[in-house]
């Protein structure tokens, strides 16, 4: 894995209130695309219901916290940023925020 300027990650629970969030789950590779700005951005989408999809996406969270913190160790800082969304109601949030806790 290569880091690049900004990650996305967004969980998204398909059977949430209008189930709006159902069509992220349309979007089933990761996504590179430069921001506005010149940086370099990676978007990627999992489903929040499905145990092995949810927990992959809890990986490479930490894969890119490990890679982090080595850029940290090695230059004394680090040009990443991480950005998690969950796309579903109250209830989606405090489901990854306890599953999230629990892996």
């Amino acid at each position: 894995m290569i880091l690049k300027d900004t990650w996305v990650i967004m969980f998204a629970n398909p059977l949430s209130g209008s189930r709006k969030a159902k069509k992220w789950l349309k979007v089933t590779e990761r996504k590179e695309f430069q921001l506005p700005n010149g940086t370099s951005a990676v978007f990627q989408v999992f489903n929040l219901v499905e145990k092995r999809d949810r927990e992959r996406g809890f990986r490479i969270i930490v894969e890119i916290q490990q890679k982090m913190q080595k850029e940290m160790e090695l230059m004394g800082f680090t040009q990443t940023t991480v950005i998690v969304l969950v796309a579903g109601g109250d209830g989606s949030l405090c489901n990854l925020l306890l599953q999230a806790k629990a892996n």
